[in-house]
């Protein structure tokens, strides 16, 4: 089909109108090249191309609702695109430069940003990043005074300095039944004045102290005023207090479709929104993030308590049948360790705390109470895996949490009927200097007075990869094995040799 008057090759007009979302819009998320033109001029080259694609870009209401902005320099050029966008939902996705407290806010005695704010009520998106209140009060006030049926995703951040989060004063409730998504960002909005029982995601970021605002919103998560939530995202609580609002009696339970539940917090405050937590569905991803520095607690008893605590939540995720796992993950290096727990089911549970590097406190209560018997996971399969990195350089500390590490992997019901290991990384401290025999004591494959044959008794696979077989020290360690397999009438057998660099090298003889 051919366009007699322009004498270009013609696509259907919904094809062409398609074309034109992806290349002035980016749908595939990744960044535009820094060379791009600007999607409004873009936009308006495009429909100058041909009468067919003039009428295909000008029918295209929602795209030029796409790319209205307040901040256009060009009055003229913000007029044409407001008109073209007719009645189409508009999106108002707007970053703030930084300036002076003293300089007016450009927010305010501007008509193009007079203009959007008058059809507040038309919005789908509100993304608006700000430094100063007077900023952002205008949109508050639209928001109060129009209807907003239309508002899907409200995100608010402010990027200030200051030690305390923006605290936004509302006056009146938003009328929000169709709100799906949203994101507070270091500033605090009271839940009471939204309408979220239709919010599918909720993400709060806090990076400075805030108290009672944090536990405001978790209660409104499990109170049932947030049923249809989805993913709760709550990051960066350096501290907690509990909110008064919660009576003795009241009935809080987890939204019945919640899939993905995201805290990063301190260690304390996150035992105690966790102890403020529900139980939560089957199918519920979880990923904690916690900070165990020595400024957040005052003795080792307490890092004691608030670890035991916290594996106990975690414990109750675990340890049903239905939650046991064919697969686990276990990281640790010199200021971290995480673990990642994979049901059977396809839950994914992961936690990673950071504290103090070459301090042992915190993991080795981890350790120890992971080993216990009522808080280890349960094996989903006969023969689970465990994939497991160590990569630790300061020798004191691996020596100081070895003992505890030996006992999770030989005395924890996990360790004790694993038979499937894949070994990424095993690295304790740095490769042998001299004579320490304290490294003659840290060997995976070492007997120990209190183990029968090897560490992991049951183990009948080792997978290696190319980097545990090029570190010294795990290498001294395995000959170290060989040498003593026969003596020592170990029941497994390596099967191929090191220098293959095979993914299975030992196994049980059959």
């Amino acid at each position: 089909m051919v366009d007699t008057k322009d004498d270009l090759p013609c696509l259907p007009y919904d094809i062409l109108q398609e074309v034109f979302w992806w290349l002035v819009l980016n749908p595939t998320g990744e960044a535009l090249p820094g060379y791009s033109p600007d999607p409004r001029n873009q936009l308006l080259h495009l429909s100058h191309v041909s009468r067919l694609w003039r009428q295909a870009a000008i029918g295209h209401a929602d795209l030029w609702a796409e790319v209205l902005d307040p901040r256009d320099p060009s009055s003229s050029l913000f007029n044409l695109i407001y008109l073209r966008t007719r009645q189409a939902p508009l999106k108002l996705r707007v970053k703030l430069k930084h300036r002076k407290k003293s300089d007016e806010s450009p927010v305010r005695n501007n008509a193009q940003w007079d203009m959007m704010l008058s059809n507040v009520h038309r919005m789908s998106v509100i993304a608006f990043q700000f430094k100063w209140s007077e900023d952002v009060e205008p949109i508050l006030r639209a928001l109060e005074e129009q209807e907003t049926g239309l508002l899907k995703d409200l995100n608010l951040k402010c990027s200030s300095v200051f030690r305390s989060p923006r605290k936004l004063v509302l006056k009146r409730p938003f009328r929000t039944e169709r709100l799906r998504a949203l994101y507070l960002d270091e500033c605090i909005v009271s839940p009471d004045f939204l309408d979220l029982d239709g919010v599918e995601t909720f993400s709060l970021q806090r990076r400075r102290p805030s108290n009672a605002e944090v536990s405001a919103w978790w209660d409104t998560c499990f109170s049932g005023r947030m049923s249809s939530l989805r993913r709760l995202s709550l990051g960066y609580v350096r501290s907690f207090q509990a909110s008064n609002d919660r009576m003795l009696g009241d009935v809080f339970s987890a939204p019945p479709n919640l899939a993905l539940l995201d805290l990063t917090a301190a260690i304390g405050p996150c035992v105690r929104l966790l102890e403020r937590t529900p139980d939560l569905p089957e199918s519920c991803n979880i990923t904690l993030e916690c900070f165990a520095f020595p400024g957040d607690f005052s003795s080792v008893d307490e890092a004691g308590n608030l670890t035991r605590s916290l594996i106990s939540f975690l414990s109750r995720l675990w340890s049903p049948t239905s939650c046991a796992t064919p697969y686990l993950e276990f990281c640790i290096t010199d200021f971290s360790f995480s673990l990642t727990h994979h049901s059977k089911f396809g839950r994914t549970i992961r936690l990673t705390v950071h504290f103090e590097e070459g301090d042992p406190t915190f993991l080795k209560q981890a350790l120890h109470h992971l080993a216990s018997g009522d808080h280890c996971p349960t094996l989903g399969c006969e023969e689970a895996w465990l994939r497991l990195s160590v990569h630790i350089m300061n020798r004191d500390f691996a020596y100081g949490i070895h003992s505890e590490f030996v006992r999770f992997l030989t005395k924890s019901r996990f360790g004790s009927q694993l038979k499937k290991l894949r070994l990424i990384r095993y690295s304790l401290g740095m490769p042998l200097e001299g004579n320490d025999n304290r490294w003659d004591e840290m060997n995976l494959f070492r007997v120990k007075p209190e183990v029968e044959g090897i560490v992991l008794p049951s183990l009948k696979h080792l997978h290696l990869g190319d980097i545990v077989l090029t570190d010294p020290g795990f290498v001294h360690d395995l000959n170290f094995f060989e040498q003593q397999r026969a003596r020592l009438q170990c029941p497994v057998d390596i099967v191929e040799a090191v220098e293959k660099r095979s993914g299975v090298l030992l196994r049980r003889p059959l």
